[in-house]
């Protein structure tokens, strides 16, 4: 039962981004340099800023109804994301692009847009259910 309300309120997630925000076009993605599957997409995507690999961090929705609140960057115009391996079989709709300013406290702003998607697509119930395990539904 959980698991089908998490799935509806995902899909319920999609549909409002991909109706609000924009969709990066596959040729403006480009292969990353590092590909660290680690699930750690806010401090990569500042580590590649730190590394000169990057001139901008962007938060996006990646994927479709499966998908999640994910960070990305680009460099000269072309994107890329050095957390997922198969970039090449994702949606990206971007969020919003993050100021430099906000790169110290980018994991509370991971949770604040998780939050905010939460409570404008969640009902009653799933919020009941899904608030303890936001992060694991988004």
């Amino acid at each position: 039962m959980i698991n089908k309300i998490k799935n509806r309120f995902k899909s319920r997630c999609f549909d409002f981004v991909e109706t609000n925000y924009k969709k990066i076009p596959f040729d403006k993605i480009k292969p990353a340099e590092f590909s660290l599957g680690n699930g750690d997409c806010h401090n990569n995507s500042v580590a590649a800023i730190n590394g000169k690999r990057a001139d901008k961090v962007w938060l996006v929705w990646g994927g479709k109804k499966d998908g999640c609140v994910h960070f990305i960057n680009s460099n000269k115009g072309l994107f890329f994301d050095e957390t997922w391996h198969d970039y090449q079989n994702q949606n990206y709709y971007i969020i919003r692009l993050i100021d430099p300013s906000e790169y110290e406290y980018i994991g509370d702003l991971l949770s604040t847009v998780k939050r905010m998607l939460f409570n404008i697509n969640g009902t009653l119930f799933s919020r009941y259910f899904g608030m303890k395990k936001l992060h694991a539904w988004i």
